[in-house]
C-alpha cells in the first residue's frame, strides 16, 4: 500500500473494505496517509480502528511531543498527545467536529510538513 494511494484508486479500495459511511471515510483516508508516511497506527487491528481519532506511532528517537508542538507553533495545527503509556511515543489526529475534505488533506500536508522540520523522521 505504501506510496501507491493514488494508484490504488482508493475509493473502489476503500468499498472493497465495505466501507460506505462518509463519517468513517476520512478517517480511513487518515490511516492510508499513515501508512503512506511509513508510519504505524498505535491501533493494530482494523476491528478497533477508530471513527474519532487515529494515534500515530513516532519513530523511537523522536518525543512526539516535539511533533506536536512544532505543529502548533508553526502551523497553527491541534493535534493530541499520546497518555499515559503511550506518552512521548504517539501523536492523536482528531476526525471530528468541522472536518471536511480539505481540511483533511490540509491536515495531512501541515503533518508533512511539520515532520520535516524534525531531526530524521
Amino acid at each position: 500500500m505504501h506510496a501507491h494511494i493514488c494508484e490504488m484508486h482508493t475509493l473502489n479500495y476503500y468499498r472493497a473494505y465495505k466501507c460506505f459511511s462518509l463519517l468513517n471515510y476520512m478517517p480511513f483516508l487518515c490511516r492510508l496517509a499513515v501508512d503512506a508516511w511509513g508510519l504505524k497506527n498505535c491501533t493494530q487491528k482494523p476491528e478497533w480502528f477508530s471513527d474519532t481519532v487515529t494515534a500515530v506511532v513516532v519513530p523511537s528517537h523522536i518525543d512526539s511531543s516535539q511533533v506536536v508542538r512544532q505543529a502548533w507553533k508553526k502551523y497553527n495545527l491541534s493535534l493530541g498527545l499520546g497518555l499515559n503509556k503511550v506518552a512521548g511515543k504517539v501523536f492523536r489526529i482528531g476526525h471530528l467536529g468541522h472536518l471536511n475534505e480539505v481540511r483533511h488533506v490540509v491536515m495531512c500536508i501541515t503533518r508533512e510538513l511539520t515532520c520535516m522540520k524534525l531531526p530524521n523522521v
